[in-house]
């Protein structure tokens, strides 16, 4: 990339999975301007890549012990259950966070709960949100 002087993407020690972060020092504030702009339009779309949908057999756990689950496959940015409900959606920083909770926890027993985890649609286009969660 043109003006850019260096690049470090700073991994976890040990899984080898990205942060989500880098540093890049760029040679002027003129060659970082192009990149500053790409990212934020991009990070809107991006944002949804870590969803996952999940199901809870018979009912859910508790909020805090669902965010205790979840939480161990990296950078839990929101957990939900739809009021009412038995299902839920967590969204994690990243892809690679939310493959390896649906890796593990699909079909799995925990604290009593039968989970059933799965990668979640895009949310809708048109920008409404059907949130009805605690």
């Amino acid at each position: 990339m043109p003006g850019m002087e260096f690049c470090d993407l700073k991994l976890h020690p040990s899984g080898g999975e990205a942060y989500g972060i880098a540093y890049i020092t760029f040679n002027s504030i003129p060659a970082a301007v192009p990149l500053n702009t790409r990212l934020r339009r991009n990070s809107i779309g991006a944002e949804f890549d870590g969803r996952v949908f999940f199901i809870c057999n018979p009912q859910p756990p508790a909020d805090h012990l669902l965010r205790e689950i979840f939480a161990r496959f990296g950078t839990l940015t929101d957990i939900w259950v739809v009021r009412g409900k038995n299902y839920g959606y967590a969204k994690f920083t990243t892809r690679v966070s939310a493959e390896a909770a649906i890796t593990a926890l699909h079909g799995m027993e925990v604290f009593g709960v039968k989970l059933k985890v799965m990668l979640a649609d895009p949310p809708p286009e048109d920008g409404r949100s059907k949130r009805l969660c605690s």
